[in-house]
């Protein structure tokens, strides 16, 4: 069944929202199912999607890739090329993005930097959680 659904979801990658695209990793990284072919659908269209999505789509899914151990430099680029103070990251999406940072070892300092500054501007907004 995980197979089948794997092969319909790569297939459409394409017409799927950033959302979609994000709870699919989520999915994935959750059951501990890694597909290389519907992450490289995923990877496609996300790098064409980032740009006009919000903080939780980019979060959610790099989080997701990370703990999948899948290191997708690319993705990551795309990412760090982003504006983190336009997409007015809350708590946990920059928790999620400085995680995701770490265990995939990708660190731009320009991104890095910027997390730690959204991070400041918000700081009394995190938890134990974050």
């Amino acid at each position: 069944l995980i197979e089948a659904l794997s092969l319909h979801a790569s297939q459409m990658a394409f017409e799927l929202l950033p959302q979609h695209l994000g709870n699919i990793a989520w999915c994935m990284a959750k059951m501990k199912h890694v597909d290389m072919p519907l992450i490289d659908a995923i990877t496609a269209k996300a790098l064409q999607s980032i740009p006009e999505s919000d903080q939780q789509e980019i979060s959610n899914l790099v989080w997701a890739f990370a703990k999948m151990s899948t290191k997708n430099s690319r993705l990551m680029d795309v990412v760090a090329g982003c504006s983190i103070a336009s997409k007015k990251f809350n708590a946990q999406g920059l928790a999620n993005l400085a995680w995701s940072c770490a265990t995939m070892q990708f660190s731009p300092q320009p991104l890095l930097q910027d997390i730690g500054e959204e991070s400041l501007k918000i700081l009394h907004s995190f938890t134990e959680q974050n």
